[in-house]
């Protein structure tokens, strides 16, 4: 499958993000995906595939894979990203989330990749 985007998001779960913070970083994340401007793309591009994990010494899958291809995928992700538990707390270890993501897209449902991108989400 062609995914014009594949798309990991990394949020901070680490404890220097206290819980409030930690509901704003899910709900603005997943108010991204409600936008005209990221839906329009979404719906124009076809395919996005996109995973949400939370990081802190560790990094742990909190939405696997879907691959979005109408406002109502966009919606349906947004609405499970608000609704996902904070995986743990602990120090903050970035790399590791990012080799954490590396490997996220190689394991991607894409067979192609047009753009792999890697969002962090940190304090």
């Amino acid at each position: 499958m062609l995914c014009e985007i594949a798309l990991v998001l990394l949020l901070d779960a680490s404890a220097s993000v206290v819980d409030s913070e930690w509901r704003e970083q899910t709900f603005h994340t997943a108010e991204a995906f409600r936008t005209e401007e990221v839906v329009h793309a979404i719906v124009r591009t076809g395919s996005v595939a996109v995973m949400a994990a939370g990081f802190s010494d560790t990094t742990a899958t909190m939405i696997g894979w879907r691959v979005l291809r109408t406002q109502a995928d966009a919606e349906r992700f947004a609405a499970d990203l608000i609704e996902t538990r904070r995986p743990f707390r602990g120090g903050t270890q970035i790399g590791d989330a990012i080799q954490f993501g590396i490997r996220q897209i190689q394991n991607s449902p894409c067979t192609e990749i047009g753009q792999a991108v890697i969002d962090v989400s940190t304090d």
